[in-house]
This record gives structure tokens, C-alpha cells and sequence, in this order.
């Protein structure tokens, strides 16, 4: 077993406290991180007075990452009220080309939305067509 004095390990809060417990030359509180009090999960992207935003993707991603025209154009074929995703239009595109998956009734409406956009890109890139109705 070795020793502190053989080879030193870095100070954690585990071992600070062990040390400081022991008589030990370190100070509980030393080295420790200055927690500011702030939501660790805000981006600083929120509007004040604004309810939550509920995606899961970033804003910073939004910004940058616009769909390509698959992903359009399946928007626009599975929109229900509202512009969201309307989940027996959705099933209706998939099963006509064959990506349908029963486990997708399982998933929200986005995550459904993604699996079935990613097989239709794989159809496309194996050449085939996408049947939109």
C-alpha cells in the first residue's frame, strides 16, 4: 500500500475533508469551487417572463442547423394544428414506404418524426423514392 508520501494523490473534497478530519495540514475549504448562483442548466438564452422552452435541441443548434429538404418537406406532409407533428399523418408517410416501425408508437411525436425522417434518407440514399401520400 503506498503512502502519501510515496506518491501524492490530487487533493479531492473526498480526501480534503479525510485529511483536514486527521489533523492534516490542508484546510477543508481550500482549493474548493465557487459555486455561483446560477441555474447550471441556463444558456442565458431566456427570454425573462417566457415560459420554459420544452425541445430538447439547443438554441445555439437551431441557430446554425437548418433542415435539409427531406426533413422539409416530411414537416410539411406530417403537420397537423399548429405546426406540429400530426401522428397519423406521420404513420400515414411511413407506412406507405415501408419505415414504419410499431416501437414508434412508443416515442413522442419528435423522436417518431426523426426515426422516420432518418429511414426515408436511407431510402433515398439507396436510390429509392419517397412516396409523400
Amino acid at each position: 500500500m503506498r503512502t502519501e508520501a510515496e506518491s501524492p494523490k490530487p487533493a479531492t473534497r473526498h480526501n480534503r475533508k479525510s485529511k483536514a478530519a486527521n489533523g492534516g495540514d490542508m484546510d477543508a475549504t481550500e482549493d474548493q469551487p465557487v459555486l455561483d448562483e446560477v441555474d447550471p442548466g441556463d444558456d442565458g438564452l431566456a427570454v425573462p417572463g417566457a415560459p420554459p422552452a420544452r425541445s430538447v435541441v439547443s438554441a445555439d443548434y437551431k441557430r446554425e442547423h437548418k433542415p435539409d429538404d427531406l426533413g422539409q418537406r416530411l414537416s410539411k406532409a406530417v403537420a397537423g394544428a399548429g405546426g406540429k407533428v400530426d401522428r397519423n399523418k406521420l404513420r400515414a408517410v411511413a407506412v406507405a414506404n415501408g419505415v414504419w416501425n410499431p416501437a414508434y408508437e412508443n416515442l413522442n411525436p419528435g423522436q417518431a418524426r426523426m426515426n422516420v425522417g432518418n429511414r426515408l434518407r436511407a431510402k433515398v440514399k439507396r436510390g429509392e423514392r419517397v412516396k409523400w401520400r
